[in-house]
């Protein structure tokens, strides 16, 4: 046998082959964690998605309620315009 063969035979019988069952727990145990690594990541990402889900239906909200309420304000603009006899564009310069 060539002296690489010999050599890998060695670390195969005195190294790997000894430790085998704490090299295969070790895997073990690295995929188990990488497994909740990655539980905890879609957790987080789903979290994050309804948190965004919520800012964006307040913000929607938001807008919708400014969009009335500017509404209601040109509204009563035009209202007092109509009683004073100016033009909305005076009430408002």
């Amino acid at each position: 046998m060539p002296d690489e063969e010999l050599k890998l035979y060695e670390v195969l019988f005195e190294t790997i082959l000894p430790n085998l069952s704490r090299i295969q727990a070790s895997q073990s145990e690295q995929r188990m964690q990488a497994d909740r690594l990655s539980q905890d990541l879609q957790a987080f990402r789903a979290e994050m998605k309804a948190r965004f889900d919520t800012l964006h239906a307040e913000l929607a909200a938001a807008r919708h309620q400014m969009d009335v309420t500017l509404a209601s304000l040109r509204e009563s603009e035009a209202r007092v315009a109509a009683l004073v006899g100016m033009d909305r564009n005076q009430i408002i310069h």
